[in-house]
């Protein structure tokens, strides 16, 4: 009889799930979304430098990262003002604002955008800015709220984003006024202050020297038990060096060549 073979079911491996290998479509793509989420940051921290005749300012360093407590200040009638200069305010303004505000009524309304953000000189152009907002939400009178900052000089104004100070209105354009260290000129004579580059070779090599001729006479005193004139380092070489800078000149006026020395 035959034997009938039993056929062995093979048993099926479990196939891991396919191993994603990145492509060169890939790489592009995720290029692409880098550049985009580059631009998005870049789009929410405006240009903020400003010259005006001598005097150079930057206040970047008020502008804050989003999530941060912006400046902030109240006026005489309860209302709360927000601000984060060359940058847009954590207060909750739909759409973002440079500027915002919260009502008495407890909402928020947009009081500039960043992107209406321009500079002119201050009220002393020596000691800070003022910046114009517009394009804010409409008032009850169909305008658009505004503000216009200034913001002025004060060394000693600790808050690293400013201090408002004062507020004012006027038929839905506002003016805040503010304190900043950043607001001051920048100092051109103390941002340059690093010396030339020549005076500090100068200078090595004036410590070089003197450390040579420290060092040459200990040598020439303790070593070789020189006295007198001759422990200046390489005496020799320096009583026979005025002739041979001599030499050397006129060797060079009679155009390198042999002439005026005679064979020894």
């Amino acid at each position: 009889k035959k034997k009938k073979k039993k056929k062995k079911k093979k048993k099926k491996k479990k196939k891991n799930p396919a191993t994603i290998h990145p492509t060169p479509m890939m790489h592009r793509a995720l290029a692409v979304l880098l550049l985009v989420a580059a631009v998005t940051v870049a789009q929410v921290q405006a240009e903020c430098k400003y010259t005006s005749g001598k005097n150079k300012y930057d206040l970047s360093k008020m502008t804050h990262p989003e999530g941060e407590l912006d400046a902030s200040g109240n006026d005489d009638g309860g209302q709360t003002f927000y601000i984060n200069v060359c940058g847009e305010t954590t207060a909750t303004c739909d759409p973002k604002q440079a500027v915002c505000q919260k009502g008495t009524d407890r909402k928020f309304y947009g009081c500039g955008t960043l992107a209406s953000q321009t500079f002119s000189d201050g009220v002393d152009p020596a000691k800070g800015v003022s910046i114009q907002y517009t394009d804010g939400t409409k008032c009850g009178n169909g305008a658009s709220r505004s503000t216009t900052v200034h913001v002025q000089c004060d060394k000693k104004a600790g808050d690293k984003y400013g201090i408002i100070y004062n507020i004012t209105e006027a038929s839905c354009s506002y003016t805040l006024w503010m304190r900043s260290q950043y607001a001051c000129p920048i100092d051109a004579k103390k941002k340059d202050s690093s010396p030339p580059v020549g005076w500090i070779l100068i200078a090595i090599l004036f410590v070089c020297v003197i450390l040579y001729c420290i060092g040459g006479t200990i040598y020439q005193w303790k070593f070789k038990h020189e006295t007198g004139i001759r422990l200046l380092p390489n005496y020799d070489f320096w009583v026979d060096f005025p002739f041979l800078l001599k030499d050397g000149v006129c060797w060079v006026r009679h155009g390198f060549t042999r002439e005026g020395y005679s064979s020894v």
